[in-house]
């Protein structure tokens, strides 16, 4: 019990002044990753990116006044063969919608971050994907190190391609997947 009160402290002070003044973590390029994933009959393949930049700021003891914003360049996303890049590239019109974003307006299912413990919460925010912005709930685990002063978040979500706009690439006469499943590992500091 000493020890939770503990970590709950050190989490609450780290997070804010006496509770008052919210801390904006960034997120950490280099050990984070997104990537995405599509299945098809004649095709299964992974695009991945360390491409991010992001961040989130908010208090221990108020999970639910936490705002943030998380980008990703579409051309960063990288395959393993160039031929797929390119045509991803033009599926996704990148020269036109050159960002992916979500940009955090709530969180639910957690009220206390307790270091050194997951928590599942949900992100609802808006994601902008090809020009179309669409409200999402998105499933995260959540993660506070105070020994390393950092958030560790993670999730693996669908996106429909339909829902936003984006046509389905066909190989020969068989189209690509229509749902494409997203994983992200962040990494974020103050």
């Amino acid at each position: 019990m000493k020890i939770k009160l503990f970590f709950l402290l050190i989490s609450v002070s780290f997070f804010a002044i006496a509770g008052e003044k919210p801390v904006r973590f960034q997120v950490v390029p280099e050990e984070s990753s997104v990537q995405f994933s599509s299945k098809a009959p004649l095709e299964d393949f992974v695009g991945k990116t360390k491409e991010i930049s992001g961040w989130v700021e908010g208090n221990a003891g108020q999970l639910t006044k936490v705002q943030g914003t998380f980008s990703v360049n579409p051309v960063s996303l990288k395959t393993g063969n160039r031929l797929r890049d390119k045509d991803m590239r033009e599926f996704l019109e990148t020269d036109q919608f050159p960002e992916i974003r979500f940009t955090l307006k709530q969180i639910g299912g957690m009220k206390l971050l307790t270091p050194g413990q997951k928590g599942g919460v949900t992100a609802e925010g808006s994601f902008d994907l090809h020009g179309i912005k669409r409200t999402e709930t998105i499933p995260l685990e959540v993660l506070y190190d105070p020994t390393k002063q950092e958030l560790q978040i993670s999730s693996t979500f669908p996106i429909l391609l339909a829902d936003y706009q984006i046509e389905r690439p066909q190989v020969l006469w068989v189209k690509l997947a229509e749902k494409v499943t997203v994983t992200l590992q962040l990494v974020l500091r103050p």
